[in-house]
């Protein structure tokens, strides 16, 4: 019995840890099951796919918004993730979907999950877009290349759209509108931008 106590505090223990240290636990509220219907009476829904260019391991990336009131929500890219094709080289995709207030947003930083160094700084051209109540926008795939700790949204909404669309069961019959946001690269304090 004595065992059998120590062994369930432990993995009560490494269980929290590990939802802490991959930051499942950081703004959870905003973020969206695949079988939970989300808020669409007061609020609206956001897609955002990251794409995690790895050499060795993929852990996702956080991306920051402000709203109006300069309230900052995070839009952790770590769930449902899928390897990239393997000629588009080693990495995951990762799915999001998160319920957010009714308002403008606007990006204010991105980091990497699970790795050293600081978000990254506001962009140089603002980068923002409107939550309405009851619709689902797409955003644009957040494409983070780990090594050179860059990233740039893309507009692969076509691809996406019918992969939201088999991950989230809630958005069978939702129509999703592409709001792509589109971004020079924006690096990360140590990024190396490509010539």
């Amino acid at each position: 019995m004595f065992f059998r106590t120590i062994a369930t505090a432990l993995l009560s223990v490494f269980l929290f840890a590990g939802c802490a240290s991959t930051g499942l636990m950081a703004d959870s509220s905003s973020s969206i099951g695949s079988k939970t219907t989300p808020n669409l009476v007061d609020a609206g829904v956001v897609l955002l796919p990251v794409t995690d260019r790895a050499l060795f391991t993929s852990t996702g990336v956080s991306l920051f918004v402000n709203d109006e009131s300069g309230k900052q929500h995070a839009l952790i890219g770590n769930m449902f993730g899928l390897p990239i094709p393997s000629n588009e080289g080693k990495g995951m995709k990762y799915y999001g979907a998160f319920n957010l207030p009714a308002g403008n947003y606007t990006f204010v930083s991105w980091r990497l999950i699970k790795t050293e160094g600081g978000p990254s700084e506001a962009p140089k051209e603002a980068m923002g877009f409107q939550v309405r109540k009851g619709e689902v926008v797409y955003l644009g795939n957040f494409n983070a290349i780990r090594p050179l700790a860059i990233g740039q949204f893309r507009d692969t909404f076509e691809a996406d759209r019918l992969k939201f669309k088999e991950i989230f069961s809630w958005l069978k019959d939702k129509e999703i509108k592409n709001q792509s946001m589109k971004s020079a690269w924006w690096p990360l304090p140590d990024g190396k931008i490509p010539n």
